[in-house]
């Protein structure tokens, strides 16, 4: 049964949801494109769709991909994820780009990052270059 506005947790996390009358609709046939606009700290981000933001002070977890500056905590998405920096690992359906990961980078397309102080695993060509092989 779907997620209702009363099982989604009361915390400090933004929450991005469809729901049509209090139930959250999992599926979004009906809505291609959801744009928002947040001003200031997010602390932890769930959203359904994909999500461009800048600084995030913990965890990212998107339907679609996400396309941030700084995540301070991991990133799991749908979708491609594009990001400078990433405190924790990050998980995605499509393609990982980022400057450095301090986790494991797990892609469902290609991973292209400049230093993962973890492993890398993708379903594509892996273009992992790290730092540490590049630095004298």
């Amino acid at each position: 049964s779907p997620e209702t506005r009363d099982t989604i947790p009361d915390d400090d996390s933004l929450h991005i949801v469809l729901m049509r009358g209090n139930k959250r609709l999992l599926h979004h046939s009906v809505c291609k494109e959801v744009t928002i606009i947040w001003q200031g700290d997010v602390l932890d981000l769930h959203s359904d769709f994909s999500v461009n933001c800048e600084n995030v002070s913990g965890s990212v977890h998107a339907g679609g991909s996400v396309n941030c500056d700084d995540v301070n905590g991991s990133v799991n998405a749908g979708g491609n994820v594009n990001c400078d920096d990433v405190n924790g690992p990050v998980h995605a359906g499509g393609n990982v780009t980022c400057e450095s990961v301090e986790g494991n980078v797990q892609a469902g397309g290609m991973a292209t990052c400049g230093s993962v102080s973890g492993s890398v695993n993708s379903g594509k060509d892996m273009m992992a270059k790290m730092w540490k092989e590049m630095m004298p």
